[in-house]
């Protein structure tokens, strides 16, 4: 998943943003399930047991929209780890054009 490039305490800062009026409380690593390495099935296990309020369910665009929106103000919250992951991924696409 294209979530999985980003570090995980970025993701999930993201994804508290995004959703702190639903949450009850911030959620970091350690909260999530350790069932998985993709962060996206350890979220979703996650909100199986902590449902979102007023019957809000989790969906990963609203993250990604966010980070789109609020790109400009982020980018310097990114790792150098997540920028070479993303680098690398477009190097290999553009071999395959």
């Amino acid at each position: 998943d294209i979530e999985d490039m980003f570090e995980r305490d970025f993701y999930l800062s993201i994804l508290n943003s995004e959703y702190q009026l639903l949450l009850n409380t911030p959620i970091k690593e350690s909260d999530l399930p350790n069932t998985s390495q993709r962060i996206l099935v350890r979220i979703n296990q996650y909100f199986e047991k902590n449902p979102l309020k007023d019957g809000h369910h989790f969906n990963h665009y609203r993250p990604a929209r966010y980070f789109a929106e609020k790109a400009s103000q982020l980018k310097n919250n990114l790792s150098s780890d997540t920028l070479k992951r993303f680098e690398s991924a477009f190097i290999t696409l553009n071999k395959l054009l």
